[in-house]
């Protein structure tokens, strides 16, 4: 009996404070609105620019023959395994003239001339076969 009296006590409490009572019933249904909006449908056709800089080789230092460069071009890589449905490619030169928002721009992707190298060395890195 004493948990059905605490029970009514919290309700009228709850249903004489319009803030309390607000936030219990309108914001759940806010963010089920939000995250609803947010994570529903497929986008396509979103214009990006690449300014592709790598030099596509990778140095290596080894403990048999030295140092060892290999052509790994990642950056290449990763912007051929973009979805064509999705994204619409451009290319550009300057770094300055890829900006996001002019001309329905979404976003800028810039690889630095030495992308893969710093990849490949961050991968040795953290499989501790570099130190």
């Amino acid at each position: 009996m004493k948990t059905f009296a605490v029970t009514r006590n919290v309700l009228r409490r709850i249903i004489g404070d319009a803030r309390t009572l607000a936030m219990i019933i309108i914001l759940p249904l806010f963010f089920v609105l939000l995250y609803g909006n947010s994570f529903s449908g497929s986008y396509n056709d979103l214009s990006i620019i690449i300014v592709n800089d790598d030099n596509g080789l990778a140095s290596v230092r080894t403990a048999e023959v030295g140092r060892v460069t290999i052509a790994v071009d990642l950056a290449d890589a990763f912007v051929s395994a973009l979805d064509p449905k999705m994204f619409r490619v451009l290319t550009a030169d300057d770094p300055d003239s890829a900006a996001v928002g002019s001309d329905g721009i979404w976003a800028s992707l810039v690889f630095p001339r030495s992308f893969s190298n710093a990849v490949v060395n961050q991968a040795l890195i953290a499989s501790g076969e570099r130190r």
